[in-house]
């Protein structure tokens, strides 16, 4: 998972576009059914959404 926040952290950054706020609402909703709670963590501060 560690390469896939890496990636996802790297995309922010060259494409901070990419975060509106319905791509935001979205992502959340998904982590949403994820029981992952530090994965989930560790996403929402590489995506920086709460």
């Amino acid at each position: 998972m560690g390469e896939v926040i890496a990636l996802l952290d790297s995309l922010i950054k060259e494409y901070p576009a990419l975060m509106d706020d319905s791509t935001t609402k979205n992502i959340a909703a998904l982590l949403r059914m994820n029981s992952d709670s530090q994965e989930n963590k560790r996403i929402k501060e590489v995506l920086k959404i709460d």
